[in-house]
């Protein structure tokens, strides 16, 4: 089970890519996050 801390982090991470990356990798990054729980 992943710690909360990490998840918060995965969030914050994945919304600054939201913010900074193209389609294509938010997506992907987005199924890395629902792999880890």
């Amino acid at each position: 089970m992943i710690p909360i801390s990490l998840k918060v982090t995965i969030n914050t991470s994945r919304l600054l890519y939201v913010l900074q990356v193209p389609d294509g990798i938010v997506v992907r990054t987005s199924s890395i996050q629902e792999e880890l729980g």
